[in-house]
């Protein structure tokens, strides 16, 4: 029997670390076994791997992520530059500052800006196509 299946990936090729090879190789068998694949995944150029996908690109829907804010991406690069060659007595106190700083600037992850954009395509692709499973 054949399903439609879709896929939401945070990763997927060629967007995706060499470690991340779940979401491809599960994309790749559902597909083997003939079943009618979509996937919607986080576009970001700056995670590109080594792995390629199987399916055809209409069946792959990138979603576009959009890094923090400049100010924030700022404060990130000034802490890293004091974290570069801190004075022992205050690297600690950064260590602490740079950990509260990444939860609350990027609650619940760094990436979640994709994911109301992922929602929104999927919603509108249920008009065309509706999956079995996602």
């Amino acid at each position: 029997m054949q399903h439609r299946i879709l896929l939401v990936a945070g990763f997927f090729p060629p967007y995706s670390p060499l470690g991340a090879v779940r979401a491809p190789m599960l994309a790749r068998w559902w597909s083997q076994q003939g079943h009618d694949v979509r996937v919607i995944a986080l576009e970001n150029p700056a995670v590109a791997g080594q792995l390629e996908h199987c399916l055809a690109p209409e069946a792959v829907r990138y979603i576009p992520f959009s890094p923090p804010a400049p100010v924030l991406r700022q404060a990130a690069d000034s802490a890293k530059v004091l974290l570069a060659k801190p004075d022992s007595r205050i690297k600690p106190h950064i260590e602490s500052c740079k950990t509260l700083y990444r939860q609350v600037v990027h609650f619940p992850d760094r990436y979640r800006k994709w994911i109301k954009p992922a929602v929104e395509h999927a919603v509108a692709m249920a008009g065309q196509w509706q999956p079995d499973l996602s």
